[in-house]
């Protein structure tokens, strides 16, 4: 028996399929049975570049997420995680809030898995408010699960206070250029758009959305992190960068850094960042940041 707040979600629910590349984007096709994968070993089989499933030229299936762009006033920022150094992959790299499918339907609506694992493991208080955010009617509840999972979680920080109340803020999807991609299981057809990461490194297909968050002027806001593991909160470290500041590094085949970090925030209590500092960046991150900085 639990209370339905300590209830963390542990299910992965994976496959692989047939890509193809088309005129518009992307077709992904899953076996009339397909296989589902649905532990950490399975995980780590249909993840190797050089196991039996990518010899088939299969690819694993569904993941997705989100980069956020902040908005208030007239700045924009990014609030992005820092990977623990003892991560199981991309450890001390700055990444976006993605995560794997955990339903059957998921395959179907990676859409939704984007704007979930991409909004549920950052949260926002401003003021004295968690944020909850105020996307499109058809995400509604999503937003909402999202918030009930975050308002648990900022009662464990003692010098955060946030009250029951949700604070709306306006979001809406960031204007960029998006490929499509058709996943199709026998007659059916589901259709989507995003940015489309293929790792070959992982065999992992991540459909990626970009999203603005319009905060109030001149309010305080604090950031936390939300992830949660079979062992635990993960706690990590959420790195604001402003647009105007963000310098890139990338040479040759190596991960891009970048750096113009402004505050750090940790169980959310905010410090001033190095912005000095380089930080290499997940592949899914990278692919995410070329639709949104300067050329």
């Amino acid at each position: 028996m639990f209370r339905r707040s300590d209830q963390v979600r542990k299910q992965l629910y994976l496959t692989v399929a047939t890509l193809r590349q088309t005129e518009e984007g992307f077709r992904l096709e899953l076996e009339d049975d397909p296989l589902i994968f649905i532990s950490a070993a399975d995980r780590k089989t249909i993840s190797d570049p050089n196991g039996e499933f990518a010899q088939k030229d299969l690819w694993r299936w569904a993941a997705g997420g989100a980069l956020i762009v902040y908005q208030q006033a007239s700045q924009k920022s990014l609030a992005l995680a820092l990977r623990k150094s003892n991560a199981p992959s991309f450890g001390g790299h700055l990444t976006l809030t993605s995560g794997l499918s955990s339903s059957f339907e998921e395959f179907f609506n990676p859409t939704f898995l984007a704007i979930r694992e991409g909004t549920e493991e950052t949260a926002i208080v401003v003021g004295n408010q968690l944020a909850i955010l105020s996307l499109e009617p058809a995400f509604e509840e999503i937003a909402w699960g999202v918030f009930e999972k975050q308002l648990t979680r900022a009662r464990k920080f003692k010098w955060v206070k946030v009250g029951k109340a949700p604070f709306y803020v306006k979001a809406e999807f960031f204007e960029t250029e998006e490929q499509k991609i058709e996943i199709v299981h026998g007659k059916r057809i589901s259709r989507h758009q995003g940015i489309i990461c293929l790792d070959p490194k992982t065999r992992g297909i991540d459909l990626l959305k970009i999203i603005q968050v319009n905060l109030p002027p001149g309010s305080e806001v604090i950031f936390f992190d939300c992830e949660d593991t079979k062992t635990g909160p993960l706690n990590q470290e959420i790195v604001v960068f402003p647009l105007e500041r963000i310098k890139t590094l990338k040479q040759g085949d190596a991960v891009l850094k970048i750096c113009g970090a402004s505050t750090s925030f940790k169980s959310g209590r905010g410090a001033p960042a190095d912005s000095q500092r380089y930080y290499p960046c997940t592949p899914v991150l990278e692919h995410a940041l070329k639709a949104i900085l300067p050329k």
